[in-house]
Formats: structure tokens, sequence, C-alpha cells
């Protein structure tokens, strides 16, 4: 936790650069909708314009999420073991406690190739 570098150290900062991107998007916004050469596509630009705004605003907060950032390191630094934890999660949640505990342990016992061709498969068939 200590090497981990933190971009906003509370809420309120993370709240103060929202509001600082939305005011230089809706400047620009009017800046666009002034011009009068622009006045053709001034319907289009309100759509596109709130949208922009919306999705910045969530993107800002997604990467800037302690707990997206270290689920993103993770699948950066082993995806095979990542795809392994996601399928038994779900299977986990799917079968009955008899059935996972059997499968569990056919899992154990086999081969890594045979793990890793399992995995693979149940991945794709889980829709994950």
């Amino acid at each position: 936790m200590k090497d981990d570098i933190k971009i906003f150290s509370t809420n309120t900062d993370c709240t103060e650069v929202k509001l600082a991107l939305q005011q230089s998007l809706q400047k620009s916004i009017q800046a666009l909708q002034s011009n009068p050469k622009n006045n053709i596509v001034k319907e289009k630009t309100d759509c596109t314009a709130n949208y922009t705004v919306k999705s910045t605003l969530a993107n800002l907060g997604k990467i800037t999420n302690y707990h997206y950032k270290k689920a993103i390191q993770k699948r950066k630094e082993d995806e095979v073991q990542w795809r392994e934890i996601k399928v038994l999660k779900k299977l986990r949640m799917t079968y009955s406690i008899s059935d996972y505990k059997d499968f569990f342990n056919a899992y154990c016992r086999a081969s890594s190739f045979e793990r890793r061709d399992v995995i693979d498969n149940l991945f794709k068939k889980l829709g994950l």
C-alpha cells in the first residue's frame, strides 16, 4: 500500500477535477455554438456534448478508482490465473456444493495442460 501512487488524496479533490472538466467542456460547447459557421450542426453538437461530458466523467471516476486499477494490474500480471479465478468463482455460484467439490477434485488431479484447456473452454461457454 505504501508504494501505490495516489492520484487524489480525498474525494473532494476528485470532485473538484470533475467539476473543472465539466466547466471546460461547457465553455468549449458554447464557443462552438457561438460561431456562425457551426449553426448547422448545433443540434448534433448538443447531443454529442452531453454524451462527451457524461462519458468523460464516468471514465474519470473509473480510472481513479483504487480497486479498478488493482484488478487491471492483476489481469495484466497473470491472465491465466485471472481467468481461472473468474471461471471457478462462476462455477462455485452455479453448482451445488457436492458437484463443485467433485469438479474441483477432478480439476486438481488433472495435468496443467488439461486444466488450461478446461478453463479456456469454460471461459468461452460461460461467456466471461
